[in-house]
């Protein structure tokens, strides 16, 4: 939400071949070039993704040392692509992941 008053502001990830963009309801992915509604790919909420069960989830693993629903690596993956994003932000330079290393570089 702006600052100045209750008119959102776009939650976009921009990439080379497509754009990313988050609703209320969901997501949209964008292909890059000429306007085609037909290949975006559009996620509606199911209610799968509400974030109180998945703070009850790592509260339970601190707590009770029940097992995580969500493992390290998905989570690790989800921390770089956002670090990812952080540096080109930063950088002002376009980033991208070397497998090998499991480094970000420079693109």
């Amino acid at each position: 939400m702006a600052m100045a008053n209750s008119t959102p502001v776009d939650h976009l990830l921009r990439g080379h071949n497509a754009t990313l963009q988050f609703t209320s309801s969901g997501f949209t992915i964008r292909p890059q070039g000429p306007p085609a509604p037909d290949k975006e790919i559009v996620h509606r909420k199911t209610g799968g993704e509400v974030l109180d069960l998945h703070h009850r989830n790592l509260m339970n693993a601190i707590r009770k040392n029940e097992p995580l629903k969500c493992d390290a690596v998905l989570g690790y993956y989800g921390v770089v692509a956002c670090e990812m994003g952080v540096q080109s932000y930063r950088k002002r330079k376009y980033v991208k992941w070397d497998a090998a290393k499991e480094r970000i570089v420079n693109a």
